[in-house]
Formats: structure tokens, sequence, C-alpha cells
């Protein structure tokens, strides 16, 4: 009997997800469960508001994460059923997967080094689960598992793009250090 026969790991595939997707499967492969991968691919506020650009944003983000998602799905050796790529908030979202897929325990990873101690997503996710949940720490995940020597690097950034996106009062920059401005928009996000 396991006590855990489905673990969920959700992802955001930030720089440390694919040491603590190892962490995650060899939590999985000793409690003899099986591991799905869930990636919730979050729009920005912006295109929330507007149905226009919202279908054409979600196809592009979608897109340029896949290749990322794909290869985190890969070193971690999982099959193409047991990884869901999903647009949504992923508040909400991997709360339904968890529901939807009778999660037993579901792994996500803490925001270290950040000035909240744990993100808005995981305090979400703690007070609403219907499952157990279990946080890994960024810090010290390169020492605490075993990962092969060498590692492909998951490239891009938090939608796999090299846009900045806001989030909250933080405003992170483009790959060329230019500031994000809400007035730069293509021609096709326009109209």
């Amino acid at each position: 009997m396991t006590f855990y026969p489905k673990v969920l790991f959700a992802t955001n595939l930030k720089e440390h997800s694919l040491s603590l997707g190892h962490r995650a499967k060899d939590l999985a492969e000793k409690l003899n469960a099986q591991l799905i991968l869930v990636h919730v691919v979050a729009l920005p506020l912006l295109y929330r508001w507007q149905p226009k650009l919202t279908q054409v944003r979600q196809q592009k983000l979608t897109q340029a994460v896949a290749p990322n998602f794909e290869q985190l799905r890969v070193a971690l050796d999982l099959a193409p059923t047991d990884a869901y790529l999903i647009v949504g908030e992923p508040q909400s979202q991997i709360l339904h997967m968890t529901a939807q897929l009778n999660i037993d325990l579901l792994i996500l990873g803490k925001n270290d080094g950040s000035a909240k101690a744990l993100g808005s997503t995981l305090q979400h996710v703690l007070q609403k689960a219907q499952c157990d949940v279990l946080s890994f720490s960024h810090k010290n995940a390169q020492n605490n598992q075993a990962t092969p020597a060498v590692t492909p690097p998951l490239s891009g950034s938090v939608h796999g793009t090299p846009q900045a996106v806001k989030r909250g009062p933080h405003l992170t920059l483009r790959a060329n250090k230019v500031p994000f401005n809400a007035q730069e928009r293509s021609e096709e996000e326009q109209k």
C-alpha cells in the first residue's frame, strides 16, 4: 500500500525547476508513486481584461514556454501523459488539477530570498488544497539531490520570453536591460 500513490509537482519553470524536479522525482520513487508534472502559463493582468489580446498572447506564451516544459519533462523521464502545460491563474489551476487527477501529495517550490516568506501561490494552495502539500526550498536544491553531471539549463524567463512581466510592485528588466513600459506593445497586440 502506497501512502501517496499520486504526486503532482507544480513548477514555475524558473532556474531551480530542474533540481527541484529531480528532488520530486526521487521522493516519488521512494514512495513508489506516480509523478505528474504541471506548469500553469499565467497571463499578465493587462491581457485578462482584453479578450482580443488574450487569445493571441495566450498562444504566444504557451508556444514560448513549451520547449522549456518539454525539456524538463524529458529530463525527469516522464511520459507525455504525465505532464500538463495549461493556461490560467496558477493558484486556481493547480488546485483544479489536484482535484481532477485525485492527487495525494502536491509539491511546490518556495520563493527563497524574497521579501515574503512564502509566495502568493504557495500561500493560497496551502490554505485551499484538499491534499497534503510539500514545499521544497530552492536553497540547497543543488546539494540535496543527485543530478546528472551535465544538466541542460532551462532558458528564458518565467513565461519563456525575454520580455519582463510586471507582477505587483516589482518590475523586472528585459534582456536588453530596458525597463518594461506598458506603452510599448506590438502592432498586433494594439488591435
